[in-house]
């Protein structure tokens, strides 16, 4: 029988449309999804630290704002994760490009991506020193034990950074998102006490009670 163009043609059609959304989703899904990410990393982050305090059972406080009785010492934490051995006071970053950084300097230098070909030079600066003064400062403000806090600076997997980066330090870290659940769990099986439960249940309630923006879970 000869074959009827005219019936196959709509099929045709059709076919030939999806092959093209294929085709456009393998093309711009990566991009959408960079940019999505770029822009709402913060909660990507959140998402995955709850998820990791969720399945070991770990209190978890986001947006934490405190300040002191005398309201001169101030600090906004991304995220508390207290587990069984140390707080985890962690600082989300995003970096769109490279870092050429030592871990002592005062600044970094950020090549920030402005299109696949370019940069944008600019001095940033060291987020270390951001993140272990927000240890700091809680640390005044709330009286906890130093010993007990760990400083995570949390950055995107795709964060360029020079290969000569050493931050050889027991208590204070930069880590991709993609490697955090390793890290808390290597540190959680150093040989130390655990925090006892009942005072850091106490502690959480407390920290969560003077918490300026009221968000707080488990």
């Amino acid at each position: 029988m000869p074959t009827d163009f005219g019936t196959l043609f709509p099929l045709f059609i059709i076919v030939l449309s999806l092959l093209l959304i294929v085709v456009l989703f393998i093309i711009f899904y990566p991009l959408i999804k960079k940019s999505y990410f770029k822009k709402h990393f913060d909660n990507v982050y959140g998402r995955q630290i709850y998820k990791l305090s969720n399945k070991q059972d770990y209190y978890l406080i986001n947006r934490l704002a405190l300040e002191s009785d005398d309201k001169i010492t101030h600090v906004d934490i991304d995220h508390l994760l207290c587990g069984d051995k140390y707080i985890y006071v962690i600082t989300d970053a995003y970096f769109d490009g490279a870092l050429n950084a030592k871990a002592n300097d005062r600044s970094w230098i950020y090549y920030e991506r402005k299109n696949r070909k370019e940069y944008y030079k600019r001095k940033i600066e060291n987020q270390i020193f951001v993140s272990e003064n927000k240890t700091k400062r809680l640390m005044e403000i709330t009286n906890l034990d130093s010993s007990l806090l760990i400083s995570i600076l949390l950055v995107n997997n795709n964060c360029q950074i020079n290969e000569d980066f050493v931050l050889n330090k027991d208590n204070s870290f930069l880590i991709p998102i993609g490697k955090l659940n390793k890290l808390i769990h290597n540190l959680e099986k150093r040989n130390v006490g655990n925090i006892n439960q009942v005072e850091l249940k106490n502690a959480v309630n407390d920290i969560a009670h003077l918490n300026l923006n009221r968000k707080h879970g488990k």
